[in-house]
C-alpha cells in the first residue's frame, strides 16, 4: 500500500496558511511517520494586513477624498440614481446611521428648509448637523412620532447589520430580525 505524500500536503497547507495570515517562526517537526508543522503567529500583523487592504481600497480613498464618513454612502448614491429615493423627500429615518455617512448624503439630496433626518444607531455618529435629530440606542426603544414632531417619515433607510459570531445560522437570524424591525418601523 502507497504511502500519502506528507511533504505535499504539508506544502500544500504551509501555501494556504502563508496567503492567510503572516507567521513568524515556522517548524517542521517529524514524529514517525506523522508530520507536525508547528507555527506562531504575530496577531497585530494579520489585522494590519487586512486593514492595509481595507485602506487600498479605491472607494474608501474616494470616501475621504469626498470627505465622507464611510464608503457604504457609494451604496446608497447608486441606488438613488436608479430609484431616484429622494424626489419629493423632506422627512427621513435612517436606521443604523452610524459612522454617518448615508445620513451625510441624505442632508445633501434634501432642502435645507422643512426638512429633517432622525438617525438612530446603537453606535455615535461622527459629525452633527442641527437639521439632524440623532438617537443613540436601539429603534426598539424609540418612540418615531415625537421625533418627527408627529409627521410621518417620508424615506426610512436601514444600513443595520448584526454583530457577527461566524455562526452562519446566527447571523442570518440576527440579521432577518433586523430587516423585521425596519420593515416595521417603516
Amino acid at each position: 500500500m502507497r504511502q500519502p505524500d506528507r511533504q505535499g500536503v504539508l506544502g500544500r497547507l504551509r501555501r494556504r496558511i502563508r496567503a492567510h495570515c503572516s507567521c513568524i517562526k515556522e517548524e517542521i517537526l517529524r514524529r514517525g511517520h506523522v508530520f507536525v508543522l508547528k507555527l506562531r503567529f504575530r496577531a497585530e500583523t494579520d489585522y494590519g494586513v487586512n486593514m492595509r487592504r481595507w485602506d487600498e481600497d479605491p472607494y474608501t480613498k474616494k470616501a475621504r477624498r469626498e470627505n465622507y464618513e464611510a464608503r457604504s454612502v457609494y451604496k446608497l448614491k447608486e441606488i438613488d440614481q436608479k430609484e431616484r429615493l429622494f424626489s419629493g423627500v423632506k422627512v427621513v429615518i435612517d436606521l443604523g446611521a452610524a459612522p454617518g455617512s448615508w445620513t451625510q448624503y441624505c442632508l445633501e439630496k434634501l432642502p435645507e428648509k422643512d426638512s429633517k433626518i432622525v438617525a438612530v444607531d446603537l453606535m455615535p455618529l461622527d459629525f452633527y448637523c442641527d437639521r439632524v435629530t440623532f438617537i443613540q440606542g436601539s429603534i426598539e426603544s424609540v418612540d418615531f412620532f415625537m421625533a418627527l414632531d408627529n409627521k410621518k417619515a417620508d424615506l426610512v433607510l436601514s444600513d443595520m447589520a448584526p454583530k457577527t459570531s461566524g455562526v452562519h445560522n446566527r447571523d442570518v437570524a440576527l440579521s432577518f430580525d433586523l430587516s423585521t424591525l425596519a420593515f416595521e418601523t417603516a
